[in-house]
């Protein structure tokens, strides 16, 4: 039986997306709105992470598959690249390039300044993103074009 707060495979891909959302949506508000916005960079991490294992879940992966995976976004984004041919690995590895490294991040003194914590969750919008498109096989763009 479960405890409370764990994550398990039996949850669909649409709801890890959901979760990784309220990351997303959290980081946001903390960048423009706090003093301190390393909550912004937890918040981005976790959501990127959480969104890359939603398509991954949606690919098949069972709880077992994903607890091997960790925490490690390199990793996670290369699977996801290989049951996704259609994901667009080069730009979202170049775009997660600059997130830091969770617990680095999380009990360091040094913080990135206000532009580059803006950078680091524009980055992880964009992975977030993909992650939508792929799972839903569309592009907003996509049907602009042939409109």
């Amino acid at each position: 039986m479960e405890t409370p707060g764990q994550f398990s495979a039996e949850i669909n891909s649409r709801e890890y997306l959901t979760l990784a959302s309220f990351q997303m949506q959290s980081a946001a508000a903390t960048l423009v709105g706090a003093f301190d916005t390393r909550g912004a960079i937890q918040s981005a991490i976790i959501g990127t992470e959480l969104a890359l294992k939603a398509a991954l879940i949606g690919a098949g992966y069972n709880d077992e598959q994903l607890k091997k995976l960790g925490h490690d976004i390199d990793k996670i984004v290369d699977k996801v690249a290989v049951a996704y041919p259609g994901f667009n690995h080069e730009a979202v590895r170049k775009r997660i390039e600059v997130l830091p490294h969770f617990v680095h991040n999380r009990y360091s003194p040094q913080q990135p300044d206000r532009v580059t914590t803006g950078a680091i969750v524009m980055a992880a919008q964009f992975a977030c993103g993909e992650v939508a498109r792929i799972l839903t096989k569309g592009s907003f763009a996509s049907k602009l074009v042939k409109e």
